[in-house]
């Protein structure tokens, strides 16, 4: 289903934040953040009972990626964008061009799922084909010579207890070999993150870490340490762990911290905040501290720009994406 644009559009919503990306990202990447997106929030790849939570996410990531993936398209979101924002008084409705860019991403969508049911059936009725050729060859074969074909039955003869004598083992086995030899080549032409070895002795930790950075005015570090952080982003949910980085912007303005949460509810809470006001601290005694906030974005995690906090993990997750984005793309 097409996310509403009427609503992107006044939800002043940014095509390449929602695909992870940066403004100057390539076609190639925008596509590859789209499949890493897409197969984490797709409802089918989640339990019963999230998936109503998650289709909305799915709708926005996949019109997302069809704006962004179309020049044109791309134009056109931007002149709504643009027009909104010159007028905000003005009702999204009435700009031209909402209904026409929501009709096209709607064909769109239907033309793709046609294609994918065309696709299925033109597969289908090749197996079904296939399955009735090699019917009609074994009856062929049976026709011609009834003694080269034999069944179970024949091997629990319980009067002679022996095989056909048209059954030669050794021409089976010369067969299986050369089968199973072809079976590997094929095999080694087709690498991929599987083939990797992991040594035992190796110790990766893969679980999956909910942290956020935030990004905060730096003139009043003296005053902001791990604790205070910890009580501020404490609103969202129970914080497990906070860790100053020693990174800063080049005109020392802000500082940087990394937030772990104890699950994605409160990363995506702390994500989305809008850090322009501090109402979500009002009545508390980090609503004076709450002021210096600018920012938070995910850092690990199944919505961050990495999937654990291993490099060695995040390398081969990251091939197994790449390779599965060549064929994915267009299919949900």
């Amino acid at each position: 289903m097409v996310k509403s644009i009427r609503v992107m559009i006044e939800t002043d919503t940014d095509l390449h934040r929602v695909l992870k990306v940066s403004k100057s990202a390539t076609p190639l990447e925008i596509r590859n953040a789209y499949v890493k997106q897409a197969l984490i929030y797709h409802p089918d790849n989640r339990p019963k009972k999230e998936r109503k939570f998650v289709r909305g996410d799915f709708n926005l990531i996949s019109t997302s990626y069809q704006i962004l993936a179309d020049p044109s398209l791309r134009k056109q979101y931007n002149d709504i964008m643009r027009i909104h924002k010159s007028d905000p008084s003005k009702s999204v409705r009435k700009i031209a061009g909402v209904k026409k860019l929501q009709q096209i991403l709607k064909n769109k969508q239907k033309a793709s799922q046609q294609t994918c049911k065309g696709k299925q059936k033109a597969s289908q009725q090749t197996f079904k084909g296939k399955q009735k050729a090699a019917q009609q060859k074994f009856k062929d074969r049976q026709k011609a010579s009834p003694q080269s074909v034999f069944s179970i039955a024949d091997l629990d003869d319980k009067e002679t207890h022996k095989r056909p004598p048209s059954v030669n083992l050794e021409q089976l086995r010369q067969q299986g070999v050369k089968r199973r030899n072809v079976l590997e080549e094929e095999f080694r032409k087709q690498a991929s993150i599987y083939d990797i070895p992991v040594f035992e002795t190796l110790q990766f930790n893969t679980s999956r870490v909910f942290t956020a950075r935030l990004k905060y005015k730096s003139k009043s570090v003296s005053i902001i340490d791990e604790s205070s952080i910890k009580g501020i982003m404490s609103v969202f949910g129970n914080v497990k762990e906070v860790e100053l980085l020693d990174v800063y912007d080049d005109d020392d303005d802000y500082g940087h911290a990394l937030v772990e949460f104890d699950d994605v509810d409160a990363l995506n809470a702390a994500i989305y905040c809008d850090y322009a006001t501090a109402s979500h601290w009002d009545g508390t005694k980090y609503r004076a501290l709450a002021d210096l906030l600018v920012s938070c974005e995910s850092e690990f995690g199944p919505y961050g720009e990495k999937w654990t906090n291993n490099a060695i993990v995040n390398s081969i997750l990251d091939q197994h994406v790449q390779s599965l984005s060549d064929g994915v793309v267009g299919g949900f």
